[in-house]
């Protein structure tokens, strides 16, 4: 036996890194921060970490009394010195839950946007989240921030740079969008497939939207809207009258959620993406439309315009439908402008990180933030 071999049995292996993540509902859900999840747990499965993933109540950002005992329940039972990922919608909900544990585990936040910023709370609301919210940040052992901006966002809460890491999320390489006209039987006057991919709530303004496709009913389109209509009912319920007063339920169909499958098939036969977001921490779905070659017209919202830079699309100012209508109407139009700017956006796509980059990030920010609060 040589030294070395004799060596490596008298030295103990090192410990696996292991730790817990809690998200409400699970993981199966069809948004950009549920696939955030997904993905970071099986590149960190990838990198040698053990991952237990615990599904808290569904009830959360607002969650009940028994929800918060449920937290409380499953910190309570973690070792000292464990790790825990604790997904935004739970984690900005608990801060006493977060600062009974924080002398003895490390508790890291993932934080895919402020639960202070989402669209329609009253002003008192935003008071009492704003509170909560920082103290659970400000207890916390570090915080993963999907974007530069986030990350911004989570230091105006009084949190040290040090406890802020960004982990951008990845984008998968993608076959490129067929598009509409290269399916059999299509011709000049195939109507453009727009696609619009985020939850049907008031934050993603399919509303601002509606107005702007209104605009070009002149022209050959149609329109569809991927996305969970659960989360806010009252919300889809008065889409689904703003369709019918401009006349465009032919034209636009609000799909719900879709699996993977079909998913793909929507981006495959899409001409352009269209997403009129109020607020973004980073724009996975227009991510993922670049990477697919999909011109896109959004908003300056989250990460979307570095996402989109100068030739993937279009920029316009949040929640005017009129610069919308603008901005999409020579995408739709012209057929040669929009092959341009296809390129353009095929081009961005090359240069987006991976999420095995992400989960590296992850990886060493979770590290660090151990080794900080020991």
């Amino acid at each position: 036996m040589s030294d070395e071999d004799l060596l490596s049995l008298l030295t103990p292996a090192a410990p696996p890194r292991a730790l817990t993540l809690l998200v409400p509902g699970g993981l199966t859900r069809c948004s950009g921060r549920y696939r955030y999840d997904r993905q970071l747990v099986q590149g960190l499965r990838e990198l040698g970490w053990k991952v237990d993933v615990t599904m808290v109540d569904a009830s959360f950002p607002d969650p009940s009394q028994e929800a918060l005992d449920q937290v409380d329940e499953l910190l309570a039972t973690q070792r000292d010195n464990a790790t825990v990922l604790v997904d935004g919608l739970v984690f900005g909900a608990c801060p006493e839950q977060i600062e009974r544990v924080a002398h003895r585990l490390t508790v890291v936040g993932v934080i895919h946007h402020l639960l202070a910023a989402e669209t329609g709370l009253d002003e008192t609301a935003v008071v009492g989240i704003l509170e909560r919210e920082g103290r659970a940040m400000r207890a916390a052992s570090g915080l993963l921030a999907s974007s530069f901006g986030i990350g911004r966002a989570i230091a105006a809460y009084g949190v040290p740079r040090e406890r802020i890491a960004i982990v951008t999320p990845g984008t998968d390489a993608a076959p490129r969008a067929e598009g509409s006209r290269s399916r059999p039987g299509a011709k000049r006057s195939t109507p453009v497939e727009l696609l619009c991919v985020g939850s049907l709530i008031p934050r993603k303004a399919q509303d601002v939207l509606i107005d702007a496709v209104a605009e070009l009913r002149l022209l050959p389109w149609r329109l569809t809207c991927v996305g969970s209509d659960k989360v806010a009912p009252d919300y889809v319920t008065a889409l689904r009258e703003q369709l019918e007063i401009s006349g465009l339920t032919e034209e636009v169909t609000l799909a719900g959620e879709l699996d993977d499958r079909k998913l793909e098939e929507a981006f495959q036969k899409a001409d352009v993406f269209v997403l009129a977001t109020r607020h973004e921490g980073y724009g996975m779905a227009v991510a993922e439309a670049l990477a697919r070659g999909i011109p896109v017209v959004s908003t300056m919202a989250g990460a979307i315009p570095e996402l989109i830079g100068f030739d993937g699309g279009s920029i316009v100012p949040i929640g005017d439908a009129d610069a919308f209508a603008a901005a999409l109407e020579p995408l739709v139009s012209d057929h040669a402008r929009r092959a341009e700017v296809a390129a353009g956006a095929l081009a961005q796509g090359a240069l987006l990180p991976r999420w095995a980059d992400a989960a590296s990030a992850a990886s060493e920010a979770i590290s660090r933030f151990a080794e900080l609060r020991a």
